[in-house]
């Protein structure tokens, strides 16, 4: 629980803008290709899927998932 909850301030951090540069070039806003109401939802656009098992626990491949699956108060609160 402790990693996670760590794990989602990063994400919260580069959604706001407030993170680390190369946190920022991990986590990428998910923008739609067609407009779309869940493009002001606030979620993050996963990576590239690869069939490597051990990938699935990088922080790069968490993270989104975790915040994706965040109520949506919850991803687009200020504070």
């Amino acid at each position: 629980a402790r990693i996670k909850f760590k794990t989602l301030v990063l994400a919260y951090q580069a959604v706001k803008g407030s993170a680390p540069t190369y946190l920022l070039k991990i986590f990428k806003p998910y923008t739609p290709a067609r407009p779309l109401r869940s493009a002001t939802s606030g979620r993050l656009a996963p990576p590239p899927l690869r069939t490597c098992a051990s990938r699935s626990r990088l922080l790069s491949v968490l993270a989104p998932r975790w915040w994706n699956d965040l109520p949506v108060e919850v991803r687009t609160a200020d504070d």
